[in-house]
């Protein structure tokens, strides 16, 4: 029989509530057994939600009383990296929220801590395994929008709370923390980069809340990237222009919207569909990785991994290298000047 991996997760928010939880209860090789955060009453009552037998306050003493095969991070940002290296030490698999750090240093710092170790790591970075993503990945693939000449990805919030967080805590969290992702979206689909230039437009004791930054990839091809805290509505959009064609993805409605091809337009929307299969836990054929949503895909390749020693969807390589490019990015809005990586 099969053996089922013992999880314990770390940090019990809304983004462990919201996604976490409901992927790991869909993949019967593990179980989370065991919870853990500093705000105990909150872990309590998440706990009861979802069925979890033990609370702790401490995740140290979790992974000490708890025989845990895998750590699932879902604490605050700048925890991640001292978090994920006592796990790694303790000889604990880790699966780590984004981004694998808030800078490049504590990063490098993990980095090398995973390479020593024979535990495996992942980052969780969700949106390349977003519906809308998969299918336009296919269409690149096939060859349908012809040859790439340009990308867009476009975020935008507006929760004033979210920049007070960044202007106290993470004054670079809008590389780091949220542009991290769309870093990440870039390079998988458009490959290694090789020169990067950042345009801040708002910038407010020290923190920067709205940034425009060029990436030039090693094939020639540019994506603009460009975050905003301050922004009038909440958007996340990604446009992408081919020699045959264009797509424009709207990550809010899960809408892939196609120009172009055979001189029509296309328009596919994921969003009825996500939603009824978080509602009544089914797994829609529309997708792919065996019909299954994002953080579940990632999951059940995290335990491929740890049993198998599979390939990882994301690996600490990757991670690592859109961290390389968030920081060159950072150095750029600092200098105004163009960074090459070299």
């Amino acid at each position: 029989m099969e053996k089922v991996l013992q999880v314990g997760l770390i940090g019990v928010g809304s983004i462990a509530s919201r996604r976490h939880l409901p992927a790991w209860g869909k993949e019967k090789r593990a179980e989370v057994v065991s919870i853990s955060d500093v705000d105990i009453e909150r872990a309590k009552r998440v706990a009861a939600r979802f069925g979890i037998k033990r609370v702790y306050e401490d995740y140290r003493e979790m992974i000490a009383k708890e025989e845990l095969d895998i750590c699932d991070i879902c604490t605050r940002s700048g925890t991640h990296v001292s978090v994920a290296k006592i796990c790694l030490n303790l000889g604990v698999h880790v699966m780590s929220e984004k981004p694998m750090a808030m800078t490049y240093e504590s990063g490098r710092e993990l980095f090398e801590v995973i390479q020593s170790c024979p535990k495996m790591y992942t980052v969780v970075f969700n949106y390349r395994f977003s519906p809308p993503v998969i299918a336009l990945r296919r269409l690149l693939c096939e060859g349908v929008l012809g040859e790439v000449e340009s990308l867009r990805v476009q975020f935008g919030w507006k929760k004033p709370d979210y920049q007070d967080q960044f202007k106290e805590e993470y004054p670079n969290g809008i590389l780091y923390e949220t542009g991290i992702h769309d870093i990440d979206l870039c390079i998988s689909l458009l490959g290694e980069v090789r020169k990067v230039q950042a345009y801040p437009e708002c910038t407010e004791a020290g923190a920067t809340h709205a940034l425009t930054s060029l990436i030039e990839h090693s094939s020639g091809v540019s994506s603009k990237l460009q975050v905003c805290f301050c922004h009038p509505r909440i958007e996340h959009l990604l446009e992408i222009v081919g020699s045959k064609g264009s797509a424009n993805i709207d990550f809010r409605t899960l809408q892939l919207t196609t120009h172009g091809i055979n001189h029509r337009m296309g328009v596919t929307s994921y969003l009825r569909r996500a939603f009824v299969s978080v509602k009544h836990s089914l797994r829609p054929k529309q997708f792919l990785f065996g019909g299954q949503l994002p953080f579940d895909c990632i999951v059940s390749n995290f335990v491929n991994a740890v049993l198998f020693e599979s390939p990882l969807l994301v690996s600490p390589p990757e991670a690592f290298y859109d961290l390389r490019v968030a920081n060159l990015l950072d150095i750029s809005t600092r200098t105004g000047e163009a960074q090459i990586i070299e």
